[in-house]
């Protein structure tokens, strides 16, 4: 899997063991990880940055979700604007999320956000690579998979009008398979 990891530049100090464990975890089960950005940048580099340069990084932040086939977000440090942004964003664009705590530090607001592809997970030094293993596993029973479907000139006519109107294919489609499901409990 392909993973964006976040977490606050600002408050690696305290919590950069975390984070390095978390990404060291990923990587050696196998993923892809995006992490330098946290790990390795200066929150004063950023803050020195040009308008120009922030507006860059805004922009390859979000070709990173985009690219990402789950978020992983050590939220554990006090209310972090930017954290919670990308969480919100990558919700957005409907990839999951899995925002870890450290025992003791609460995300009241980050709990709070009602979606099905967010999981909040309370962690301890302890259990922090057995709770990683945990979610990355139910993600897998959550994301989202493609596949491809031959359609003939016809239906795809229909369906090209139709994301002309705003509705895409995929949601068009979606839809009709989850009335077509909520029949069948009846």
């Amino acid at each position: 899997m392909k993973i964006y990891f976040t977490a606050s530049i600002h408050w690696r100090d305290k919590y950069g063991k975390y984070y390095q464990r978390i990404v060291k975890f990923l990587k050696k089960k196998g993923h892809e990880v995006i992490a330098d950005h946290i790990l390795y940048h200066k929150h004063e580099d950023i803050l020195k940055e040009s308008d120009e340069g922030k507006v860059e990084y805004y922009r390859t932040f979000i070709n990173w979700v985009r690219s990402a086939d789950v978020i992983v977000a050590e939220i554990s440090s006090p209310s972090t604007v930017n954290i919670g942004h990308e969480i919100s964003v990558a919700l957005d664009m409907g990839k999951p999320v899995i925002a870890f705590y450290l025992k003791g530090e609460d995300p009241v607001m980050i709990k709070a956000i009602p979606s099905e592809k967010l999981k909040v997970v309370e962690y301890t030094t302890e259990d922090l690579e057995k709770q990683l293993e945990f979610e990355l596993a139910e993600v897998g029973r959550i994301t989202d998979h493609r596949f491809t479907m031959l359609l003939p000139p016809n239906i795809m006519s229909h369906l090209s009008e139709l994301a002309e109107r705003g509705k895409s294919r995929s949601e068009y489609i979606r839809d009709l398979i989850m009335k077509d499901m909520q029949k069948g409990k009846k």
